[in-house]
């Protein structure tokens, strides 16, 4: 039994039908050169209406191409779902954090319109330059922002090597960041001038503050600001990425002095392969470390090796990481300053960078490629310090670079 009721022919190739699942009448169009025939609904209930529609539009009607449906297992669509869900797998294990998770599920699902859209639903569709002026259109034409974009473009070559590391794509897909979104976030050293300072003493002062009641003013929101402030001290000491200092244990950790006349504390952290750019060996001055673990022997009921350096005040757990975010917002709220975590690391970098370190070594230390300090945060730099720079003028940290 046929599906639909052929009603009748307007034209050569063109009869209306009525189908059970649709309340309007549809032209159906002949293919010659597939012998097959395809539908367009005319959006019209009456045969005289739909008719009258078909003589309006026969130009269009004759221009119908096929679009292929799904794709099987080179779909667009289902690939990218399963990228999402080997996402969510890296979640589960630590590797990104769940607020990562949830803005590269964003961007997913923004893709899989966006190639819907534009009838790309399978691989084969996809040419080497198909997304090649992508973050352009996307800023010009859909009025993005840059920052917005460039997440984009990450997802989607992240995206492109996933189906390359799976074999599944074997050529090379062309995908051009968003030039000005490197520019915005290089615009300007990552603290401008007194910013930091402000926020040492926004954390100092907040740590003298009692408690609001809903929280408490116990032992455990005293240790939880404690642990905070020294956080945000290693985050600046070390030039780490958050997630690669939060997960750690004392038994990564290697604490010594300097061998120089001036008695320093010298820190090793062994970051995992899983990490960005793989295992590596970050090298250090500061005090965090020392005090992170003072502060444990005498606030914590039992302290060991096996430890994680920011774990909870009573078992060996990771402490709450909301925890952290949430001080982060009362001290920025405190000082009516923007900055992000992140930002630590920035400034480390530069810092290192204008110490005349050499970015080779930089790089290899913090887990960053030469590309990227030299298109990023050389670019903090004020342009006379960067030729001082470049002619080596600047005091050099023989110290560091020897410990590095």
């Amino acid at each position: 039994m046929a599906s639909y009721e052929r009603l009748e022919d307007v034209i050569p190739g063109i009869h209306l039908a009525k189908f059970a699942r649709s309340k309007y009448i549809y032209a159906r169009v002949y293919q010659r050169e597939t012998q097959t025939y395809l539908n367009r609904s005319t959006g019209k209930e009456s045969a005289d209406e739909a008719r009258e529609w078909i003589m309006s539009n026969l130009q269009s009607l004759f221009q119908l191409q096929p679009t292929p449906r799904g794709g099987g297992s080179n779909s667009v669509q289902r690939l990218i779902v399963q990228h999402l869900d080997y996402l969510e797998k890296r979640k589960d294990a630590g590797e990104i954090s769940e607020a990562t998770l949830l803005n590269y599920q964003k961007v997913g699902r923004h893709f899989i319109r966006w190639f819907a859209i534009r009838g790309i639903k399978k691989l084969s569709d996809l040419h080497r330059n198909t997304l090649l002026h992508y973050g352009l259109n996307r800023v010009n034409e859909d009025g993005m922002s840059p920052n917005t974009v460039n997440l984009e473009v990450v997802y989607i070559r992240m995206w492109i090597k996933y189906l390359q590391d799976e074999e599944v794509l074997d050529r090379p897909l062309r995908v051009n960041s968003v030039q000005k979104a490197i520019e915005n976030r290089t615009g300007g050293e990552p603290f401008s001038k007194g910013h930091l300072g402000a926020l040492y003493e926004a954390i100092k002062e907040w740590r003298g503050e009692k408690s609001k009641s809903n929280f408490g003013n116990n032992a455990v929101t005293n240790y939880n600001k404690e642990l905070f402030a020294l956080f945000i001290q290693l985050l600046e000491e070390s030039g780490c990425r958050q997630h690669e200092i939060m997960d750690r244990t004392w038994k990564d950790i290697s604490i010594g002095e300097t061998l120089t006349n001036r008695k320093r504390m010298i820190n090793t952290i062994s970051i995992p392969q899983k990490a960005k750019r793989g295992a590596r060996q970050t090298v250090f001055r500061g005090e965090a470390l020392v005090k992170i673990k003072e502060l444990q022997k005498k606030m914590c009921p039992s302290v060991s090796e096996k430890d994680y350096i920011f774990r909870s005040h009573q078992t060996n757990t990771l402490v709450d990481k909301s925890t952290f975010s949430r001080y982060w917002g009362v001290i920025r709220e405190k000082t009516g300053l923007v900055y992000k975590l992140h930002d630590f690391r920035s400034h480390r970098i530069t810092q290192l960078i204008l110490s005349g370190v050499e970015p080779q070594l930089v790089a290899r230390n913090l887990g960053l490629s030469i590309k990227q300090i030299e298109s990023t945060y050389m670019r903090f730099s004020p342009a006379g310090h960067y030729e001082r720079l470049v002619q080596r003028d600047l005091q050099k940290d023989d110290e560091l670079r020897m410990l590095m």
